[in-house]
């Protein structure tokens, strides 16, 4: 009986300690699993005072500074995926405004008249610009889903061009009559066809 009772106790002696040790050991992973998420955790973003952020999501984030020295942004384009960042400034005079993301594309208008732009698609994955061309801002041009409208003017219609209808400008001195052609750019291919769509334009 008496050996019986000394083995209750180590019995529950060991149960003890190998509790204890079995507390201790996830209490130690609980820990180094907290150490690890501190590691990965990343930084929260803080926007600089006169900065303003025009696009976020998991993958990317566009920050816009106002230049100083003249009109529209300066941006700068994280990639979030790989903690990676540049700048995207376009040339010494060239106005640049935030128009929106499409995929892993930043698309950017330049102008800083009300008739002229340029339109910029920068790839935000490979910090390139991968489209760039002029265009004439009008009401009936724009973004919509994954196609860009644009008008571009032409010196002289095609031979084969029927000529627009101008009644609209009539009394408008001929030369500042113009035309213009219209285009969509598929944002998925970075293709621009024509449309053989033509319409008249008074140049300011």
């Amino acid at each position: 009986m008496k050996k019986l009772t000394i083995l209750a106790v180590a019995i529950v002696f060991l149960m003890a300690c190998n509790s204890e040790n079995t507390k201790e050991s996830s209490s130690e992973k609980g820990d180094a699993k907290q150490v690890e998420q501190e590691k990965t955790q990343k930084p929260e973003f803080v926007l600089a005072e006169g900065d303003t952020l025009f696009f976020e999501n998991e993958n990317f984030r566009v920050v816009g500074k106002e230049k100083t020295d003249y009109m529209g942004f300066l941006f700068k384009i994280y990639d979030l995926s790989t903690d990676k960042s540049f700048d995207y400034a376009g040339g010494e005079t060239d106005a640049l405004w935030y128009n929106s993301v499409f995929k892993n594309y930043l698309l950017i208008d330049a102008g800083s008249d009300a008739q002229h732009y340029s339109f910029i698609v920068v790839d935000m994955k490979n910090n390139k610009v991968v489209k760039h061309f002029d265009y004439i801002v009008r009401e009936n041009a724009g973004l919509e889903g994954d196609k860009f409208t644009y008008w571009v003017s032409l010196d002289e219609l095609p031979a084969d061009v029927e000529k627009p209808n101008c009644e609209e400008f009539e009394g408008v001195p001929e030369d500042m009559l113009g035309y213009v052609e219209e285009w969509i750019l598929d944002l998925n291919t970075m293709e621009s066809e024509k449309t053989n769509n033509y319409e008249c334009i008074y140049f300011q």
